[in-house]
């Protein structure tokens, strides 16, 4: 039996040191192999789609018939976007609190492409009626009254938290919704149509807003709808209006609008339905 212990313990210490050994791991080698949480993504692909939006109860006040608003033909382009998502605590009080992050990295333009915006009537027979085949396969003529050829959101990297705890240091917040980050927009070939034959026009070559800061920017629900509250770094946004015309196609353009250092810090949107 001695014999044998002495023979396994003999094999044992031939084995290629590499087999048992052991050392001490760096730091950041130690960081490499820890446990990954949220989730990663990214977005590619040229996307296309219709988009029919159904007013079940007609004009406000004036018209009980159901209307459709239709985007036919839309289309949108995304190149390597990134989207990070997170969720964590800002505050310490436990459970109640907490934040979801969404980061968005756009390292290149998202382009929308064929963006009309048209008006039908609906055959929905009573106000809240459920969309069905019947009523959508009708929509094969809508008129068309917002033509734009492009909307291009410039490369940027935006940061939504949304949760009790959005934008706030300390357990606590409100917001259900907090921005930030700095955006562009830009649109080619824009036209509205009023009227009949386009007789009330208005068009534009192209109009660009530039430096939109988003930082601080909220959104809540309060019992009268959805409210948006553009945040306080918004100081110094730009719009140009490249070749504005107004009347029809046929009339010359009026000449180019810009808008220098708007202010729209603390502007406030409400969103509801009727």
């Amino acid at each position: 039996m001695e014999f044998k212990k002495l023979a396994l313990a003999a094999a044992v210490a031939a084995l290629p040191a590499t087999g048992f050994s052991m050392e001490a791991m760096e730091d950041s080698a130690l960081s490499g192999v820890t446990g990954q949480d949220g989730i990663s993504m990214t977005l590619n692909g040229n996307i296309t789609t219709n988009v029919w939006i159904e007013d079940t109860d007609g004009l406000d006040g004036l018209d009980g018939n159901a209307g459709f608003m239709t985007i036919e033909g839309l289309g949108v382009n995304l190149n390597n976007v990134t989207v990070d998502i997170d969720a964590g605590s800002a505050g310490s009080t436990g459970a109640g609190t907490g934040v979801l992050q969404v980061a968005i990295g756009v390292p290149n333009d998202i382009t929308i492409n064929n963006l009309s915006i048209g008006v039908q009537g609906s055959s929905a027979a009573t106000a809240g009626a459920a969309a069905d085949n019947t009523r959508l396969g009708l929509i094969t003529d809508s008129t068309e009254v917002i033509s734009i050829g492009t909307v291009t959101l410039s490369a940027s990297d935006l940061v939504l938290q949304l949760g009790p705890d959005a934008g706030t240091p300390a357990a606590g917040g409100t917001d259900l919704l907090q921005l930030s980050g700095t955006v562009g927009v830009s649109l080619t070939n824009v036209q509205i149509f009023g009227g009949t034959s386009n007789a009330g026009w208005i068009g534009a070559d192209s109009i660009a807003v530039s430096n939109v800061d988003l930082t601080g920017t909220t959104a809540n629900l309060t019992s009268s709808g959805l409210l948006l509250t553009v945040g306080g770094s918004a100081t110094d946004v730009g719009v140009d209006i490249s070749r504005l015309t107004l009347g029809d196609a046929t009339q010359a353009a009026l000449g180019n609008v810009y808008l220098d250092g708007l202010n729209l810090a603390g502007t406030t949107v409400a969103i509801s339905g009727h």
